[in-house]
């Protein structure tokens, strides 16, 4: 089922509107587990950067945040050179390549026919 909401407030153009879609609440579930189920995977087999701090359990963004600022603070106490690179890609869940992700998933114990269900509703959604 497809939704459009307002990108901006009080603008009711559909093209400058956000269509989204509600999937199925037990695809919802189901999608809720397996991410779950990979993430202690991947914490329990330390599969996962320690740079990573969303969607982890005991970890926020704001301690990557403050570890980032401790590390420039350090580095002009030292009078050192570096560089950061980091990218906030725009609407990155819309540009996934999905052999890619699968890839990635199998590689936190997520089996191939829950892939292949999460992927082919994906695949196949429509809006």
């Amino acid at each position: 089922m497809n939704f459009a909401i307002e990108k901006k407030p009080g603008e009711f153009r559909l093209k400058k509107m956000r269509t989204i879609q509600l999937m199925n609440s037990e695809s919802q579930a189901n999608y809720k587990q397996l991410g779950r189920l990979a993430m202690t995977y991947g914490e329990d087999h330390h599969l996962i950067a320690d740079g990573q701090c969303g969607s982890r359990k005991h970890r926020q963004a704001i301690d990557l945040a403050l570890l980032k600022r401790l590390v420039w603070d350090l580095l002009i106490l030292q009078r050192r050179l570096a560089g950061w690179i980091s990218n906030d890609a725009k609407s990155c869940f819309d540009r996934f390549v999905h052999w890619v992700a699968v890839v990635a998933m199998m590689r936190l114990a997520i089996t191939w026919n829950a892939l292949w269900m999460m992927f082919d509703t994906l695949a196949t959604s429509t809006h």
